[in-house]
């Protein structure tokens, strides 16, 4: 395949306990091993495919556009060799329920599906959820060679489990081989009492999705409050911590991404435009010039619009 040192370096453990190479890898609905399984030499007979894998999609397209890649950034800090990079999505515990997102990434999402009757897309309903923290301890012991550890989640600073294992990094001195430890967070949550394990860490980045601007961001990130997050980001900014702020395009946002932009710059945060949702295809950029996906983006908008008490016609460009 095109090359990429994740699939012998890294591993992505998803919310369910599947295992991936990465974040970004889509399975295509086959079933993922699980940790205590051969998940090694899976990843390894992947990794012998000739061009781009089908579960590759994202970085085939990032690349497309010329924007830079997971697969790139891989390469570029990966041996190739141990496992050294880590990815953990340890449950779908999370207090939002964006618009993009499904039951197995968010607990809030699980129960809207549970408790609202409604015609959902399978996207939203597909997969279990159930979280595998149970069997956190299993996993300590093999984080020993690691140097990047990604957090997300679920919403990572809800699961206190995450807790666990960097305070696991802390007392056993493997801290001192991170290169980076990374949180993907939603910024809703407050950070105080993290700031002396963020101290330990060579570096820590807090990566924080914000893909509008007040109430375009309140309708995206169902459950959210932008008077919230603009006072938690004053207050992360403190930290030992590098921020950056993740814009997702999407058909709700993608004409109006200069308002984010503008809203960073005048905090003075640093930013990246992520590659555009892929899934569900009604939410792609691309839908708002398709009849049929605009069509049904509008359809699940309405579902969700009865649940929230808004309006889909506030945030889909004509």
């Amino acid at each position: 395949m095109t090359h990429c040192a994740i699939f012998k370096s890294g591993i992505t453990i998803g919310p369910t306990g599947g295992v991936r190479p990465c974040c970004a890898y889509n399975s295509n609905g086959t079933s993922d091993p699980k940790f205590n399984e051969n998940w090694r030499e899976h990843h390894v007979e992947l990794s012998k495919h000739e061009g781009w894998l089908p579960g590759c999609a994202e970085c085939k397209l990032s690349e497309d556009l010329n924007r830079p890649s997971l697969r790139q950034y891989y390469n570029r800090i990966l041996s190739g060799q141990e496992l050294e990079y880590w990815d953990i999505k340890i449950n779908n515990t999370c207090n939002l329920a964006c618009r993009m997102c499904d039951k197995t990434s968010s607990s809030t999402w699980e129960s809207i599906i549970r408790n609202h009757s409604a015609d959902w897309d399978d996207v939203y309903t597909q997969g279990p959820a159930t979280g595998w923290h149970q069997d956190i301890d299993d996993i300590l012991p093999h984080l020993a060679t690691a140097k990047y550890v990604k957090f997300t989640g679920g919403e990572p600073f809800l699961i206190p489990h995450v807790k666990k294992i960097v305070d696991w990094l802390i007392s056993e001195e493997v801290y001192v081989n991170i290169q980076e430890l990374t949180f993907i967070t939603n910024g809703s949550v407050d950070l105080l009492g993290w700031d002396e394990r963020f101290k330990k860490f060579k570096k820590v980045n807090l990566l924080i999705s914000v893909d509008a601007v007040g109430k375009r961001y309140e309708y995206i990130r169902s459950g959210s409050n932008w008077d919230t997050l603009n006072s938690n980001i004053d207050k992360i900014k403190k930290l030992n911590a590098n921020i950056q702020i993740l814009i997702l395009p999407s058909a709700l946002n993608v004409n109006h991404i200069h308002e984010v932009e503008e809203w960073c710059n005048n905090k003075q945060l640093n930013y990246s435009i992520s590659t555009p949702v892929i899934s569900p295809d009604f939410m792609s950029p691309q839908a708002l010039d398709n009849p049929t996906l605009k069509d049904k983006l509008i359809e699940q908008m309405q579902i969700q619009d009865k649940i929230w008490g808004s309006c889909y016609r506030e945030f889909i460009d004509d």
